[in-house]
């Protein structure tokens, strides 16, 4: 049973980046988010979405969490394409459009963990909210933005602020 439910008012304001969006080739992003990490130093690093993940991965950047569902621009992906290790593995389900107690959890748990990954049954998109509403302040939360680049956020407080209030707008279900 999901806790959150997204409303049509809230899909629109989620179009907008809710942090710096990264722009360019594979190789310019993969640069300026190294940098990025270079110099603010962290406290953690959460990766939602399966081409993130990948590009983390591929090249070499630290990451404490990565989120996925095994789905890519909604085709299916084998999870062998990914090539990821992790200390642990935690599994959830959660529906599109919704943020599901036990996903919540999952994520609560990874970020806890450290060194996790998260595999998501059904859609993972919403889960970069449960993360930047429970990472750490000064940790990084990167997410994809579809045919456009990825999306770098910083958790500050008012980012969690922003964060409580769109949660608190979704429906609860």
């Amino acid at each position: 049973m999901p806790m959150f439910v997204l409303t049509a008012q809230l899909r629109e304001r989620l179009k907008t980046p809710l942090g710096k969006l990264v722009k360019g080739s594979s190789e310019s992003v993969v640069e300026t988010l190294r940098q990025e990490i270079r110099d603010r130093k962290p406290a953690m690093i959460i990766c939602v979405g399966d081409a993130v993940s990948r590009l983390f991965t591929q090249n070499k950047l630290q990451t404490d969490v990565r989120i996925l569902d095994n789905v890519e621009m909604r085709e299916r992906i084998p999870p062998a394409e990914l090539d990821m290790t992790s200390k642990r593995i935690f599994f959830a389900k959660n529906n599109p459009g919704t943020i599901d107690v036990s996903a919540w959890q999952a994520v609560a748990e990874a970020l806890e963990a450290g060194d996790s990954l998260v595999v998501v049954d059904g859609e993972e998109d919403l889960l970069a909210l449960v993360a930047m509403a429970i990472a750490p302040l000064d940790s990084i939360i990167v997410y994809g933005q579809p045919k456009v680049g990825v999306v770098l956020v910083v958790v500050d407080n008012k980012l969690k602020c922003e964060v409580d209030s769109i949660l608190n707008s979704m429906r609860k279900g």
